[in-house]
């Protein structure tokens, strides 16, 4: 009798265990997205609310080779 409690009993754990590594399993998968589409919202709700615009750079002339701009006195 004892030996069919401790199986269930340590069925029960296993089960536990799984069912929580699913969830956490579940809830991290599901985070990235729901982050990015709230980072995006932020982001766009601030660009409509504020008028932000690009920088108008209108040639590659003032731009180093790595990208960043070189201002020419």
């Amino acid at each position: 009798m004892m030996a069919i409690r401790q199986r269930c009993d340590g069925t029960i754990v296993i089960a536990r265990r799984v069912f929580d590594s699913c969830v956490a399993l579940v809830s991290a998968a599901a985070a990235a997205p729901v982050a990015f589409a709230l980072a995006e919202g932020v982001a766009l709700s601030r660009i409509t609310r504020d008028g932000l615009e690009a920088d108008g750079y209108s040639s590659d002339e003032n731009l180093h080779d790595v990208g960043t701009v070189i201002e020419l006195i």
